[in-house]
């Protein structure tokens, strides 16, 4: 998905928190999305990467094993990770503009074996 920065940063500036997210990929198991916030100079940009652990109250055990080796390497990417109550995980990270495209392509290739399944 092509990502707007400009968009994004007129959502923002027009949000009541001076915030916006825009939803780069999702699936069953996962959803990444870009956000900004623009109180502060620079603008703060963030990637946030939702990994669900338990769908429907059971969890899939091979599922688990590979998102315990996804959360390992992105927390080796500087990802700060926090356990949320819709029994997923949440992992984000502050990035600078111009990393912006490198950093969703390399999650995005982080989430490829978990969003085949």
């Amino acid at each position: 998905m092509k990502i707007d920065l400009n968009t994004l940063l007129t959502l923002a500036a027009k949000s009541e928190h001076g915030e916006a997210y825009q939803v780069i990929k999702s699936g069953e198991n996962h959803r990444l999305g870009l956000g900004v916030t623009v109180e502060q100079v620079p603008n703060n940009f963030f990637i946030e990467l939702l990994l669900t652990y338990c769908n429907n109250g059971t969890p899939n055990l091979t599922n688990l094993q590979k998102l315990l080796e996804k959360l390992r390497e992105l927390e080796s990417y500087g990802y700060e990770i926090h356990c949320e109550d819709n029994h997923s995980f949440n992992c984000t990270k502050k990035i600078e503009k111009s990393n912006i495209q490198m950093e969703t392509e390399k999650v995005s290739k982080i989430l490829n074996p978990i969003s085949e399944d």
